[in-house]
């Protein structure tokens, strides 16, 4: 398999905007990858006309570059698609995949209504890009044209890009039509089959950047912005300073003892939140840690071996070492 990157370059410094490549080569290291790159207008007419014609940009770079890809399916993402996962295979049923797909109801045209998608009363019958289906009418006459969103997502065979390079179509590709109408619609007038495939965080919209690191397939996400070295050393003294505490020490003198956090214990969520109020809030709250330590107990069926005299002493003990670990001296 093969994936082709649309992308733009930075007027400002020339470089390729790339900012999910690494993420992409990692979760996919055995893959094919290219790189379509072209001109990035300081014009944001220029650049919206660019965004919504993205499949010309395809079009031209296969015509030149198709040699290059060795692999019968294709993906084609856009820079902003976050890939953390492996990539979907194309089901054997379809010739070309995304997201969504909408069917032109024929019956509708000239007469539609756009809404937005996240418009109460949407239904594909509303979608915003129908009327320029009329720019095809000549090649449709009374075949519907198809929607595929999002264009950041598409998977397909390979004889479908060559499809769209035939010189019938030199027309169509000149005129300012968007990709997600134009691109599936002639691939079906080349006889693919289309399809969906489930994608939950492919959207025509911007999603949120995954913070929780799960593995995903995620578009549109906004690029993060570079962190400054002082950002970066902000963040590692504040993961560290998470890591400290009476709670991260007696975390360790249990697990030590062989009573280990669980899935199903507040242990974690405890010696977080005595990191968090520090060490003069669990020397004035000994007795409520100790309640903690003899509910676990209890939960786990060993409260006939618990002691509070030897819990109090552990706690202390965690006093003691969290104190060190910040640079106090120990209390006597």
């Amino acid at each position: 398999m093969s994936i082709l990157i649309q992308t733009y370059i930075d007027q400002t410094t020339q470089e390729v905007l790339l900012p999910h490549y690494e993420n992409l080569k990692q979760s996919n290291p055995d893959q094919d990858i290219h790189i379509i790159s072209g001109d990035s207008s300081s014009s944001t007419r220029d650049k919206q006309h660019k965004w919504k014609n993205s499949d010309q940009q395809l079009r031209g770079w296969w015509k030149q570059n198709k040699s290059l890809v060795r692999d019968d399916i294709v993906y084609v993402i856009e820079h902003d698609t976050l890939i953390t996962q492996q990539v979907p295979e194309l089901p054997h049923e379809f010739d070309l995949v995304g997201k969504s797909l909408y069917i032109e109801n024929t019956s509708m045209r000239h007469r539609r209504k756009p809404l937005r998608s996240r418009d109460k009363n949407w239904t594909p019958d509303n979608w915003m890009w129908w009327h320029e289906s009329n720019y095809m009418l000549e090649e449709l006459g009374d075949k519907p044209a198809y929607g595929l969103v999002s264009f950041g997502f598409y998977v397909m065979r390979r004889w479908v890009l060559d499809c769209i390079m035939d010189e019938k179509y030199n027309t169509i590709y000149g005129k300012d039509i968007i990709s997600e109408l134009r691109f599936p619609t002639i691939a079906s007038l080349c006889g693919a089959r289309l399809g969906e495939i489930p994608l939950p965080n492919v959207q025509h919209y911007n999603v949120p950047y995954p913070r929780d690191n799960k593995p995903g397939i995620y578009h549109g996400v906004l690029i993060m912005p570079k962190r400054t070295q002082q950002e970066i050393e902000e963040d590692k003294k504040a993961k560290h300073k998470m890591n400290q505490g009476v709670g991260t020490e007696l975390s360790k003198i249990l697990e030590s003892y062989g009573f280990k956090i669980t899935a199903n214990c507040k242990c974690k969520q405890r010696a977080l939140l005595m990191n968090n109020n520090g060490v003069e809030w669990c020397e004035n709250n000994i007795d409520t840690i100790i309640g903690w330590l003899k509910e676990e107990a209890d939960k786990r069926n060993l409260g006939f071996i618990f002691s509070e005299l030897i819990a109090k002493r552990i706690i202390k003990r965690a006093i003691r070492a969290a104190k060190k670990d910040t640079g106090n001296e120990p209390t006597r």
